[in-house]
């Protein structure tokens, strides 16, 4: 009887998990590059028992969190026009830093940020953005306008100079650590794969939420119906528990 308790008790948490991602999901939607955010189960212990009746069965013990994964399904493209709005229309991260860390990010508003009396590209958020040597990208006045093609090089009208953009990817982007404002960590160690063969950057668009409203409400009316089975159980017991203590009276 203590079992039920346990298991209905575990699932409540478990899908109040549920309505805290699928929360941060739908306040999100209008958020560029924002990859939708699902939780996974795992089942705890199973026991196996034996009676005289029946054969051998196994009962478990209910569910618990087994992580989190971001779903890095591509979004729509929104086209701003502007020059300093990068989005990847496939495949592919560009690279920034802190000047310490290295971050990635599937595109964004860039602008131009003093540093040391230079200016530099940066994201709205301050991250310096890399070229393919790991190095800022500084920008001067006789640079003039920026083109950035699909493969990610980045010519100047003016002066007629050229920067490669680092662009990278990961056969598991999954995996990568969310750190806000659409960017991630390679906190895992994953392994970068700078021969991208299936990028197509686009210059004056941003990539939208890839968050499905409908999904969502789908999913949030199946984890409440979950979360109201799991307390009609633990009210059941509760009765249960009730009637067995007034009959030992």
């Amino acid at each position: 009887m203590n079992n039920a308790y346990y298991i209905a008790a575990n699932s409540m948490i478990c899908q109040e998990k549920v309505f805290d991602v699928i929360s941060g999901n739908i306040s999100n939607i209008n958020t560029n590059g924002y990859k939708k955010t699902s939780v996974s189960f795992s089942d705890l212990m199973y026991s196996l028992y034996d009676t005289e009746s029946t054969k051998e069965y196994t009962l478990g013990s209910g569910i618990t969190t087994n992580g989190y994964s971001k779903d890095f399904t591509y979004g729509d493209l929104k086209e701003t026009g502007d020059d300093y709005d990068l989005a990847f229309y496939k495949d592919g991260f560009l690279t920034l830093s802190d000047g310490n860390e290295r971050f990635y990010t599937r595109g964004g508003s860039f602008s131009l940020s003093e540093y040391e009396n230079n200016l530099y590209l940066a994201s709205d958020e301050g991250y310096f953005l890399l070229d393919a040597n790991g190095d800022k990208i500084q920008v001067s006045g006789e640079d003039g306008d920026l083109v950035i093609d699909t493969d990610g090089v980045i010519s100047f009208k003016n002066s007629g100079r050229t920067v490669t953009l680092d662009i990278t990817s990961f056969e598991n982007p999954g995996e990568l650590e969310a750190f806000g404002k659409s960017l991630y960590k390679n906190g895992t160690g994953l392994k970068e794969n700078t021969e991208v063969a299936d990028i197509s950057l686009r210059q004056g668009s941003l990539e939208q939420s890839n968050v499905n409203m409908a999904v969502e409400m789908t999913d949030l009316i199946q984890a409440q119906r979950l979360y109201q089975m799991n307390s009609k159980v633990l009210q059941v017991m509760d009765e249960i528990s009730g009637i067995a203590n007034r009959l030992r009276k």
